[in-house]
């Protein structure tokens, strides 16, 4: 990338001018100095901005919202995007088939898909197949393992904490658990009932 004379001197001239003025002695009797109290970050920030007064780039962030129509599919889209709206707040546009794939594969099951599966998710053209992707990723057994993972965290299925000792036949029990009702597809607050409800 070729970079021109006069954009090399612009910016020489702002850091030129930028160093005095951080650099400028305190008056009188102050001993306030102004560049001890700054970031690193508002200094590059001053920097940029009379870079940029000096030799504009021309880049600017497009504004405009974007007019986007949403039809709820469940009882959760109703609650998200009606407070959305009750509150004037704009969504982005839909994610296109490649980032919708990443996101919900990396929601779901903590993996990113594979090339293969992104070409052949790209190249399906069925209305529904955004839907057919999250249900078999919920099928599966990346999605088991996952969330097998995530609520023994929650739980701390560990087998010595800080104040007990249930060893390793206790915390396996209890990942098998975890694991047979997240395949099972059982609710939370039911696993909960039985955890504490066992004998």
């Amino acid at each position: 990338m070729r970079v021109s004379l006069a954009v090399l001197g612009a910016v020489a001239l702002a850091l030129t001018i930028f160093a005095a003025e951080e650099n400028r002695a305190p008056q009188g009797d102050c001993t306030f100095d102004a560049t001890a109290e700054r970031s690193q970050r508002e200094i590059w920030h001053r920097l940029s901005r009379a870079a940029e007064s000096l030799a504009p780039s021309g880049r600017r962030r497009a504004v405009s919202q974007p007019r986007l129509s949403f039809t709820a599919k469940n009882f959760i889209d109703d609650e998200i995007f009606g407070k959305m709206k009750r509150d004037g707040i704009v969504w982005t546009a839909a994610a296109g088939d490649e980032e919708f794939l990443r996101r919900v594969s990396l929601d779901l099951t903590g993996q990113i898909p594979t090339a293969q599966k992104v070409k052949d998710f790209v190249a399906d053209t069925r209305s529904g197949k955004r839907d057919l992707v999250v249900d078999e990723l919920l099928a599966s057994e990346e999605f088991v393992e996952r969330w097998t993972l995530w609520f023994g965290d929650l739980v701390q299925n560990v087998q010595v904490t800080a104040n007990i000792n249930v060893g390793s036949t206790g915390r396996n029990a209890y990942y098998t658990f975890i694991r047979d009702s997240m395949r099972s597809g059982k609710p939370h607050d039911q696993m909960v009932r039985e955890v504490l409800s066992a004998r």
